[in-house]
């Protein structure tokens, strides 16, 4: 399982290029924390289909990791592999990005580096409402078969900080002023922090 990254009670404010505008210079308070698991192959019907030797799948969005917008969420997610395909993903979806980089081909996850029964925390992602990860799968083995994604980590109920003076402080952390209160920031679509 994964360290927990925020707990009950964290202050947090968003960075970096994939920040919604409507969450940009704000500040919130971690309200609740639960775990997140989610097993592409564990429904009535995968979200992956069969993928033939040499062939690729597409990319597919994986929307039952999309958060909530009411009450707020943010979801920090662990991606694990569990066959011998190499996954690319985007962060968020539509995008040729993973993290702060804006390059093509940048995330090929394997079972090597993100096993299915222990997903590398190097490769965690947060997301926000509207966001979720797509993924191709290349099939590098020489049989068919159905991708599986395994997704953990955990998700957090967010509140909006309404009280100017503890937004100011709050400011201050980042600007390294005093007085300030601590404050983590979140970049989104990708790299963890």
């Amino acid at each position: 399982m994964p360290v927990t990254e925020l707990k009950e009670g964290f202050f947090l404010t968003f960075v970096g290029a994939a920040v919604p505008p409507e969450h940009e210079n704000k500040f919130y308070r971690v309200a609740a924390v639960e775990t997140l698991t989610y097993d592409t192959g564990d429904e009535t019907t995968t979200v992956f289909s069969s993928v033939a030797s040499g062939a690729e799948s597409g990319y597919i969005s994986i929307d039952p990791l999309e958060p909530k917008a009411t009450p707020m969420h943010l979801f920090l997610v662990h991606p694990g592999i569990r066959d011998g395909g190499r996954y690319q993903m985007k962060i968020p979806d539509g995008s040729d990005r993973m993290g702060i980089d804006d390059q093509l081909d940048i995330a090929r996850l394997d079972n090597l580096k993100s096993p299915w029964v222990a997903p590398g925390d190097d490769f965690a992602f947060y997301l926000l409402h509207n966001q979720v990860p797509a993924v191709n799968v290349e099939n590098v083995t020489p049989e068919a078969f159905t991708p599986k994604m395994y997704f953990t980590g955990e998700k957090y109920q967010l509140d909006l900080v309404a009280d100017l003076t503890l937004v100011k402080k709050l400011q201050n952390y980042a600007q390294g002023i005093s007085p300030y209160v601590p404050c983590k920031l979140v970049t989104l679509g990708g790299i963890k922090n």
